[in-house]
């Protein structure tokens, strides 16, 4: 894969060198000249696809990926495409565990589509917006000892309390249909869009204080917890019940400064979803024993006996089980960020970003970008945190021209070259017609 990932590099550079050298007469980058120039034509220079002076845009856009500062991927992908996890894979993520571990994993679509009332309010510059969007999210901060007994059981732990505390877990799914409004003009930009939000699944645990303490013949555990647990109902059975719905609202806006800089800063899924009643909602600040399954009179032949089995671990935990509707907020992110553009052929964007959810760090990035004309553009980043350390980026703009836009590239992409010891791996797609 390492390979494949080199030569995918090296020809993309090779390639676009050769078709910028041919076109280099026909298609030139006009530089920056003393006016300053307008934002839509600046944001064309730092790769961008056009968002402004039409009577409308379509845009299609996708990702995936997943990160951990512990969890290779290749760990992490027998989840996603289930996979037996043998030894030898429980024993690689083993051996990267630190005191504090994290991983997270996003899958997202969305279909944007964009018209412009100029022809009937005279308004230039406005466009009315309206989009679907799913996201699904799956997040999760946990000490070393909870994943050596998720994993490996508690056999290793006798005689020994295993720390499982300050570990939080959220899963969760919704759809969301907005309708917004997007204000430019010459040199800043502002949208503003207000969702409806349908919750599809909800599993989150959080364990302020949690420990488990292992008798070294196994004839008892003794568990001590402080936390919550929520779970929605099976998705099977949603049509049964009260839609989970809530609202939220998308926030942008570009300022240009000079004729080589643009500022751009983002809120997205500002909002809460109201989970309706079917939800379980577990709370515990106790301590109990747990002794196993204890069988009494099973051998007596009276038919008068009476036949118990003893206390369940399970029921037990769950005994404060009681089901009530939430009202929860979303995994709402925000970024700000800066992009300049160095000269004819290349950029810089810097931009830090930090998203509602348990495990994540703010994500700091800085991307460079080659330009190729006015169609093509490779951009390499380096991050660091999110879910992990530091990661890199690829992304290349294969057209944009005044009707298309494509970009594919990777995220946090390690775990493609190494997957058995690096933690890493995503993928991105965008796709905008110009009406």
């Amino acid at each position: 894969m390492s390979h494949l990932t080199f030569c995918l590099i090296s020809g993309l550079f090779f390639t676009g060198s050769l078709l910028a050298q041919n076109t280099a007469e026909q298609i030139p980058i006009p530089k920056p000249v003393k006016d300053q120039i307008e934002l839509e034509k600046l944001h064309h220079y730092l790769g961008e696809p056009y968002t402004f002076d039409s009577n409308g845009t379509v845009r299609v856009s996708a990702y995936a990926f997943s990160q951990s500062n512990c969890i290779p991927t290749e760990f992490s992908n027998a989840f996603i495409f289930p996979k037996f996890i043998d030894e030898q894979m429980k024993e690689a993520a083993y051996k990267r565990l630190k005191d504090n571990n994290s991983f997270g994993a996003e899958l997202s679509f969305s279909a944007m589509a964009s018209f412009s009332p100029d022809s009937i309010w005279k308004s230039q510059g406005l466009q009315f917006r309206i989009g679907i969007e799913q996201k699904t999210l799956v997040s999760a901060e946990f000490s070393k000892d909870l994943f050596h007994v998720l994993f490996g059981g508690n056999a290793a732990y006798a005689g020994m309390k295993a720390e499982l505390g300050n570990s939080a877990f959220l899963s969760t799914g919704y759809q969301s249909l907005k309708i917004g409004v997007l204000q430019r003009n010459k040199h800043s930009m502002m949208s503003v869009d207000l969702g409806l939000v349908h919750g599809i699944n909800l599993t989150q645990l959080n364990l302020n204080r949690a420990s488990l303490f292992t008798q070294e013949n196994g004839l008892y555990l003794d568990l001590d917890w402080q936390g919550a647990f929520l779970q929605t109902g099976r998705i099977s059975n949603q049509f049964k019940n009260t839609p989970s719905m809530g609202a939220s609202i998308d926030f942008e806006y570009r300022q240009q400064f000079g004729n080589r800089t643009v500022l751009h800063a983002k809120v997205n899924d500002l909002g809460f979803i109201n989970w309706n009643s079917s939800t379980s909602e577990v709370k515990s600040d106790t301590a109990f024993r747990f002794t196993g399954l204890q069988f009494q009179d099973l051998l007596n032949l009276d038919k008068n006996a009476t036949i118990t089995v003893g206390d369940s671990l399970f029921d037990k935990i769950r005994g404060d089980e009681v089901k009530t509707s939430q009202l929860l907020s979303l995994p709402t992110l925000f970024k700000v960020g800066v992009s300049r553009l160095l000269n004819t052929h290349y950029t810089l964007d810097a931009s830090i970003q930090y998203r509602y959810i348990p495990g994540y760090q703010p994500l700091y990035t800085i991307e460079a970008s080659r330009l190729f004309g006015y169609y093509r553009s490779v951009k390499l980043g380096l991050m660091y945190g999110g879910y992990g350390g530091f990661q890199t980026s690829l992304n290349v703009q294969v057209f944009n021209t005044l009707i298309h836009s494509l970009s594919i590239g990777t995220r946090m992409n390690e775990g493609f070259i190494n997957t058995g010891s690096w933690s890493g791996a995503g993928i991105q797609f965008s796709y905008q017609h110009r009406l």
